[in-house]
């Protein structure tokens, strides 16, 4: 049976995982979901993967971004984020292209196969 400092411990880490996610994308606890998409698009393009190939650090940086981003405004729960720059990523097979994703797979094919 949960009692009331089960309901009690939710609230308070949903609230702790709240402004962890607000520091991640950098938008103040008063921020509308406007202002909060818009850091999102902004860190998610500076970051990305594609953009930053072999860079381990962004795509860390990239991944606590989107996590932030789906905690927020999709409303998904948890927040899965990583704190360990070594952590393991899933492993690509291509150093050129992030081959991690549909389109960089795609590419490293067409690049593999084709030229």
């Amino acid at each position: 049976m949960m009692d009331e400092n089960f309901f009690q411990k939710q609230a308070i880490e949903h609230v702790r995982l709240e402004k962890l996610a607000r520091k991640i994308l950098g938008v103040a606890d008063n921020a509308g979901i406007l202002e909060i998409k818009k850091a999102y698009w902004l860190l998610a393009m500076k970051y990305h993967p594609d953009k930053n190939p072999g860079d381990r650090e962004s795509l860390r940086k990239f991944h606590n971004i989107k996590n932030a981003y789906n905690f927020l405004v999709k409303g998904e729960r948890g927040l899965d984020v990583h704190q360990d720059s070594h952590e393991k990523f899933p492993s690509s097979i291509s150093d050129e292209f992030n081959t991690d994703n549909p389109w960089g797979y795609f590419l490293w094919w067409r690049d593999t196969f084709f030229k």
